[in-house]
């Protein structure tokens, strides 16, 4: 990496697209297109993001090419919600913060396993959490659940999916 990504540097989308949203995780940067589409900005890791000391934004698609509506960066890991409803997560899982039920490590979008007909409004991603507030009008959690910090029913250090937070 060279000096320059030490102070603010323009990092145009391809296309002459405009950010509509941003989040800063560590070790990675996602951007809402106008397109509507996932941006990476990733120095090695989930997708290849570096050309000649730079960064360069890299288009991550959800599956079915469902346009996205949020993105929240985590550690080393990213959500986004789709127009859908439906919550996609991808890159480290090491305690199970995707939610995808397996805890395993995925290099592309896959979906956030909700229970059934529930979807998602908005969520946020932690260093080793997530969080998201769905249809139903409940607040849901997964991911390290160290000393039961999510406040789920679940006394597991890791919870795979998401679990309803206990009021």
């Amino acid at each position: 990496m060279t000096e320059d990504l030490l102070k603010p540097t323009h990092v145009p989308l391809p296309g002459g697209i405009a950010p509509k949203q941003v989040s800063a995780g560590f070790g990675l940067s996602l951007v809402l297109g106008s397109d509507r589409r996932v941006y990476a900005l990733v120095p090695g890791g989930l997708v290849d993001g570096v050309k000649d000391g730079r960064l360069v934004p890299t288009r991550v698609d959800l599956p079915g090419d469902v346009p996205a509506q949020n993105v929240f960066a985590g550690n080393a890991y990213a959500l986004t919600l789709g127009d859908n409803g439906q919550l996609y997560a991808w890159g480290h899982n090491s305690e199970g913060q995707l939610g995808d039920d397996t805890g395993e490590k995925r290099a592309h979008p896959t979906r956030v396993v909700f229970p059934e007909g529930v979807s998602v409004r908005h969520a946020t991603a932690g260093v080793y959490f997530s969080l998201a507030v769905a249809s139903d009008g409940h607040l849901y959690a997964w991911g390290l659940n160290q000393n039961g910090w999510l406040g789920v029913s679940d006394d597991r250090l890791s919870v795979l999916r998401p679990r309803r937070v206990s009021a």
